[in-house]
């Protein structure tokens, strides 16, 4: 499979994936994808600073992303996620104006423990 790392829907995605499944990466693909999503190094960055090729670090960051493809395939957390938001965000949508700021915590809140 090939991936569009120019494409921000997919930075996204498997930014959001590896914060639901990286730690069940190897420490090696959790450190690469890491830097690559949250902290915007460059492949060569990555390879630099942890001593590898560039074409291994492509290597490790195609294998994570495809586990984490696989992952998502399985207990599809991600696909739930994206539906309590999509429900919580109808319910708050709904509410009086006054209502939505103290409600919108309350439901900040709720999602954060949700995905914790």
């Amino acid at each position: 499979m090939s991936y569009d790392w120019t494409n921000i829907h997919t930075i996204e995605r498997y930014a959001s994936l590896c914060e639901i499944y990286g730690a069940l990466l190897s420490n090696r693909q959790e450190e690469i994808v890491t830097a690559f999503f949250f902290e915007d190094f460059s492949l060569s960055e990555i390879a630099d600073n942890i001593g590898i090729s560039r074409q291994a670090v492509h290597e490790h960051l195609h294998k994570a992303c495809a586990l984490l493809d696989d992952f998502e395939e399985k207990l599809r957390m991600h696909q739930k996620n994206l539906v309590y938001r999509e429900r919580l965000m109808t319910i708050l949508d709904s509410l009086p104006q006054a209502d939505r700021e103290q409600v919108s915590k309350q439901l900040h809140d709720l999602l954060e423990i949700m995905l914790a």
